[in-house]
């Protein structure tokens, strides 16, 4: 029960830093790296903290801690991997949104059970085949109605008025017209 609060509450916790940090890049206006330099810090003390309770206590009894000294190279390459990654999910939110970078996390996280599945024939049950079949067809959904709303927009007629004359316009790859009212 206590994993199942901390997924949840981990969940809920990225979620209001991606909201949070689609505001500061689009409602303050940002910019990415001014982004990173506020809230790296914070994250980090956030997670060493966390790390040190929950995990430190275990780790120092099974002297796990040594292992950090003993191959520093790794443990710098998943340092510099996580600040990619922290990188460039900033850059997606600040390019899209929040909600489409959670749709591709969820995505992102069922392709390798799908390749397990395909590839090393790991068992699946019913519901968890139903599960990211629904996740996959809801990305796809997503992706359908965001594109069409994006064609929509391009599509809708802007007007110009100058002097007596009404000219609609429409997007580029449309016909245009234009009208002169009678004097």
């Amino acid at each position: 029960m206590t994993a199942i609060g901390l997924a949840l509450f981990a969940s809920l916790m990225e979620s209001i830093r991606t909201v949070m940090t689609e505001f500061l890049l689009s409602g303050i206006k940002m910019q990415l790296l001014e982004n990173l330099y506020w809230l790296m810090p914070a994250s980090a003390v956030c997670l060493l903290v966390s790390g040190l309770v929950i995990e430190g206590p275990k780790m120092y009894q099974s002297g796990d801690y040594e292992r950090i000294a003993e191959k520093p190279h790794l443990f710098l390459l998943g340092a510099i991997l996580g600040f990619g990654v922290t990188v460039l999910s900033t850059a997606v939110i600040q390019a899209t949104s929040a909600t489409s970078l959670k749709v591709l996390s969820l995505v992102r996280n069922t392709i390798p059970v799908f390749y397990a599945i395909w590839v090393y024939k790991e068992p699946i049950t019913a519901n968890q085949l139903m599960g990211y079949t629904m996740s996959v067809l809801s990305f796809a959904a997503y992706t359908y109605f965001k594109t069409n709303e994006a064609a929509q927009k391009n599509k809708a007629p802007t007007q110009a008025v100058s002097g007596n004359q009404t000219i609609t316009l429409e997007r580029p790859g449309a016909s245009s017209s234009g009208t002169i009212p009678d004097k």
